[in-house]
Order: structure tokens, then C-alpha cells, then sequence
């Protein structure tokens, strides 16, 4: 047998094999690529709340990316209206009944008074008025709280509904935590998460 020939049949079954390997991969890809979203689909749940629970509104990763989900037979999730609308001459008369009531404790919206790492040490014997108004709560855990409870109750299909806003908030105050779709959220990621929603 020639050089060149031996050469030949070298070249020959490499690529062969070189062949068979990449069908092989491109199988192989194209079968991942068609089970994974599959696997995805299967396994995902909505972030508050689940389809059979009338308060379902949206999911976490809808809030956060913009593309919000919904259940079958909802209305599409409205976001709503920031703190400061909440305090100012249009929104502040639409909860006029809730001004003084107090944020936290007994006779109060919220179960505890403090969140760990906010820039208030305590909301005890704080009204939600107060707390909306009064430029020392601006920027707080307790100022996103509250105009994040007011769109619960007053924006219609908000992205919130009343009671995983209120589950939220004393969870994260009591706890220093609180567990969202298998993520942990702390004080400052409710207040981001709420402050996303407007």
C-alpha cells in the first residue's frame, strides 16, 4: 500500500467517525432542546398563591421581568400607584378611613413593628398617615408596605392580592425572611420586589 493511499483510507474513516459523532451530538441537542422547556413547564409553580386560589394574581418572575402571568379566567395584573401617590392630593383622600390606623401591633395592619436592615428601628405607635407623609418613612421598608397594601385593596386586579401582601410583610418582620417560589427574600428584597409592582 502507497503513502498516499493509506493517507486516503486514514482521512477517509476519521471523518467517518467525525461524521457519526457530530449526528450523534445533533441528535442529541436537538432532543435537549425539545425536553427542556418541557422539564421547565412541568416543574413551574406561580409564585404567590397557585392557579386555584382566587387571590392569584401574578407570577414572582412576571413582577420582575415584565412579563407577567396570569390564570386562566383572570384579568391581566395591574401594577399600581407609587408612596408618594398614596400621599399626595389625589391618593390620600381615597383611604382616608385607614390614616390613623396604626402600622403595627395591636389594632394595627401588620403584626410586628421592625424589619432587620431598614432605615427605621421601629414602626411602633406609627400611623400609616404618618408613615406615607411624613418624609422621615420615605424610602422604607414600612413606606413601601403600606402604599403596596393600599394597591391591594384599592387598585382592582393588582398585582398583589391583600392577604400575600399581609403574609409577606409580617413573615419578612417577624422572621427576617420570607420564602417566595423557593426564593429568600430579606427585608430590603420585599421592599424592591414592592416597589417593582408600581
Amino acid at each position: 500500500m502507497t503513502e498516499e493511499t493509506k493517507r486516503t483510507l486514514s482521512s477517509t474513516s476519521c471523518d467517518q467517525t467525525e461524521n457519526a459523532s457530530g449526528a450523534d451530538r445533533r441528535s442529541f441537542l436537538i432532543k435537549a432542546g425539545i425536553a427542556a422547556p418541557l422539564a421547565i413547564l412541568a416543574t413551574s409553580r406561580p409564585a404567590w398563591g397557585d392557579l386555584t386560589n382566587q387571590d392569584f394574581r401574578c407570577g414572582i418572575s412576571g413582577l420582575v421581568s415584565g412579563n407577567v402571568s396570569i390564570a386562566p379566567g383572570q384579568d391581566l395584573c395591574n401594577g399600581g400607584f407609587s408612596p408618594g401617590y398614596w400621599g399626595n392630593k389625589n391618593g390620600f383622600p381615597r383611604w382616608a378611613s385607614l390614616h390613623d390606623t396604626p402600622f403595627c401591633g395591636a389594632g394595627g395592619i401588620f403584626i410586628h413593628c421592625s424589619c432587620s436592615g431598614d432605615k427605621v428601628a421601629s414602626y411602633a405607635g406609627v400611623t400609616m398617615g404618618e408613615i406615607i407623609t411624613n418624609n422621615t418613612y420615605s424610602g422604607s421598608f414600612g413606606f413601601h408596605a403600606v402604599a403596596t397594601y393600599l394597591n391591594s385593596l384599592y387598585v382592582v386586579n393588582y398585582a398583589i392580592s391583600t392577604a400575600d401582601v399581609l403574609n409577606t410583610v409580617n413573615t419578612v418582620m417577624g422572621t427576617g425572611s420570607v420564602t417566595i417560589s423557593g426564593v429568600s427574600f430579606d427585608c430590603k428584597g420585599v421592599k424592591d420586589l414592592f416597589d417593582s409592582t408600581y
